[in-house]
């Protein structure tokens, strides 16, 4: 699949271009904002809770913290 320019996250697929240091540049805000708020310790589902708090309407962990 990456030779065909698709990456996987989970079952999700993710085209190159949104992938790697784009993802990066979205994601290390919000850990820090994470971070700065205090939390320490956070389970995976406690993180994506706070990824969808965090997001807006176009993003399915968004619909699912909702």
């Amino acid at each position: 699949m990456h030779q065909e320019g698709i990456n996987r996250l989970g079952n999700v697929f993710v085209p190159n271009e949104s992938y790697g240091i784009p993802l990066e540049e979205h994601m290390q805000p919000i850990l820090h904002e994470i971070y700065d708020s205090g939390v320490r310790d956070i389970s995976t589902k406690e993180l994506a809770w706070e990824f969808g708090k965090r997001m807006g309407e176009d993003s399915f962990l968004y619909w699912a913290w909702k």
